[in-house]
C-alpha cells in the first residue's frame, strides 16, 4: 500500500498552524520528510506520529481518547 503524503501548504491547512511554524517545524526535524527534487513531502506517518506524541505546539493538541488523525484532503 503507497503511504499518502502532503505538502508543506497541506499541513497548513490541515492542522490550522502557520506557514512558518510549518517550516520551522519541518527544519528542526519536529516533521520528518522526504525532498523530490524542490518539493516537500510529509508522510502521514509521520504527522500522527508528532500528533501522538504531542510534539507540536500551538494550538494543535490531542484529547486522550481521541483518534490523532482525521483528515480528508481531495
Amino acid at each position: 500500500m503507497i503511504e499518502q503524503h502532503y505538502s508543506p501548504a497541506q499541513l497548513v491547512k490541515l492542522l490550522s498552524l502557520s506557514r512558518s511554524a510549518v517550516q520551522s517545524r519541518l527544519y528542526d526535524g519536529t516533521f520528518p520528510h522526504v525532498r523530490l527534487g524542490d518539493r516537500i513531502l510529509i508522510p502521514e506517518s509521520s504527522i500522527k506520529r508528532v500528533l501522538e506524541e504531542g510534539r507540536i505546539g500551538g494550538s494543535v493538541y490531542l484529547r486522550p481518547g481521541r483518534k490523532p488523525w482525521v483528515a480528508s484532503i481531495t
